[in-house]
């Protein structure tokens, strides 16, 4: 049975994300008897609890790891990096600290992070953020190119609560590289969907250059500057398609055995003319947006994501501390 621990003692002002962070986590037990190398009596969440009281920043998030960069521990002055990512051979937990040798921590099938991030946009409004480990990812999975003719996108609907009359996409965060290339170009479009339908209508776009994108796998935002209402009822699909002279970056994507229910993968071979479904995969994509009430008002914020179901919506609230929706009360799956 998977048990839901809060860490509200893990609340703290973020210097690189400019705001509170609140963090719960989830996993199988949170009673873990700590593995070779660890100390004793000290168990996974605690130890994860431990660290994340340190911390400023987190510069890596990714479906398989998480990256934290902590005020000093060991006296030097200096400011540490820890991660948490899952030990292939074994499928445990594991732990790194600096350049030290990454060990196995505990068994655990997932751990899942909540954390608000405050000031995020300039409008003054908030967005949640949201991190799930899964066991089964242990890397970037497989590769899929925009080049040529190949086009890649993923369907969702959302579970609003029942005051929403629509909602939006204001971002994309996706997990992709660079090949390199310097006048490589890509579109992101939002169309209306409706279940597992293919695009329909335009609701709007965007376009990245591949010059901004890293070498390595790394977490891509891409912003949109003009941005449409999508029926509450109404799912999206949001695609990638190449608009440069040559491939527009590689696309993080999972395998049959990681693909999460009530999301699906929309492969298209001719620049995003006709689509096909691929129901058994998934990208690595993360979708922030609003809600909205009869009267047009932003009531809340939605998050969305392929990699390992979960979809949130939360009241707007100017308080400095905002309480969360336990994890347990959250929608399990995109759609029903």
């Amino acid at each position: 049975m998977e048990t839901v621990v809060s860490m509200s003692a893990a609340m703290m002002l973020l210097s690189g994300i400019g705001g509170t962070l609140v963090i719960a986590t989830r996993a199988t037990d949170p009673n873990l008897v700590p593995a070779a190398g660890t100390a004793a009596g000290i168990s996974l969440v605690e130890r994860l609890t431990s660290d994340l009281n340190y911390a400023v920043a987190l510069p890596v998030q990714s479906p398989y790891m998480l990256e934290a960069t902590v005020e000093d521990q060991d006296g030097d002055g200096l400011q540490e990096s820890i991660s948490y990512l899952w030990w292939s051979d074994t499928g445990e937990l594991a732990r790194g600290v600096g350049d030290a040798d990454t060990l196995p921590i505990g068994e655990a099938a997932k751990l899942e992070f909540t954390y608000d991030s405050y000031n995020a946009n300039e409008d003054g409004t908030t967005e949640l953020q949201w991190l799930s480990l899964n066991k089964e990812n242990t890397g970037p999975l497989a590769e899929a190119k925009l080049n040529g003719n190949n086009a890649y996108g993923v369907y969702f609907r959302p579970v609003l609560p029942t005051v929403a009359v629509a909602w939006s996409i204001t971002r994309v965060r996706l997990w992709m590289r660079s090949e390199g290339n310097t006048n490589g170009a890509l579109a992101m479009d939002v169309h209306s969907a409706n279940d597992h339908s293919l695009p329909d209508v335009l609701i709007q776009s965007t376009s990245a250059s591949e010059q901004d994108f890293q070498a390595e796998f790394a977490e891509t935002q891409i912003k949109f500057t003009s941005i449409g209402r999508l029926a509450a009822n109404r799912g999206a699909c949001v695609t990638l398609r190449n608009i440069g002279s040559s491939t527009a970056g590689v696309l993080a994507y999972g395998t049959p055995s990681k693909t999460t229910p009530g999301s699906a993968l929309l492969v298209s071979k001719d620049n995003g003319r006709s689509w096909e479904l691929d129901p058994d995969s998934d990208l690595w994509i993360e979708v922030f947006g609003h809600y909205y009430d009869s009267r047009g008002n932003c009531f809340g914020s939605v998050y969305l994501t392929s990699v390992n179901v979960t979809m949130v919506a939360h009241e707007s609230t100017d308080s400095v501390v905002r309480t969360l929706i336990p994890l347990r009360n959250q929608p399990r799956a995109i759609l029903p």
